[in-house]
């Protein structure tokens, strides 16, 4: 007899579309405006003084991911890095494991002094020391829901790093582009 899948373990295939497809706006937004920004820089122009569609920015990307095949082979070269467990992996997770180095040190500092702080108001009865001692019993409390927060913080991590590649990529190709256009090979209009 086989038990019926439990409704929390079942997979919501159109709720992780929609993040990933929220992720991936996002991501082509942000390298629009790097795109955009480093190239009119170039020009000595501020991005914000144009008068730029928003809906331009998410198609600014295909410029900087598919525009030639340098840009191509570069798009391609960091996608691997990022799936592969290369560099980019070995600095999330160095990323990883230095902050939950940092963090449960200052866990265990904190308790240790929280420790200190009740022992010490554990003889006493004034109503200062009851307060410290109910402060520090609620702050030990608290320093155990720091598990809860990692999750949180790993997918911080991650994003961030995949946002350090996303803009780099984005900002050299708006350079490498801003300077052909500004010599002999230029592919702007002649105005």
């Amino acid at each position: 007899m086989t038990q019926a899948p439990n409704p929390n373990q079942e997979t919501n295939i159109l709720g992780k579309f929609t993040s990933v497809l929220g992720l991936l706006g996002a991501a082509l937004f942000f390298a629009g405006w790097i795109y955009r920004w480093s190239y009119f820089y170039f020009f000595q122009l501020e991005v914000n003084t144009l008068d730029l569609p928003a809906q331009s920015f998410l198609i600014v990307p295909l410029q900087i991911f598919l525009g030639d095949g340098w840009a191509i082979f570069k798009t391609a070269i960091a996608f691997f890095i990022a799936a592969m467990p290369t560099a980019a992996s070995y600095a999330i997770q160095a990323t990883l494991w230095l902050i939950k180095i940092i963090s449960d040190t200052v866990v265990s500092v904190s308790q240790l002094l929280l420790s200190r702080i009740i022992s010490a108001t554990q003889r006493k009865s004034s109503w200062t020391a009851k307060q410290l001692k109910s402060l520090a019993e609620f702050s030990s409390g608290q320093l155990r829901s720091v598990d809860f927060l990692r999750s949180l913080v790993n997918e911080i991590v991650i994003v961030s790093w995949v946002l350090i590649v996303i803009f780099w990529l984005a900002r050299w190709q708006g350079i490498a582009d801003a300077q052909r256009d500004a010599g002999q090979k230029s592919t702007l209009p002649v105005g």
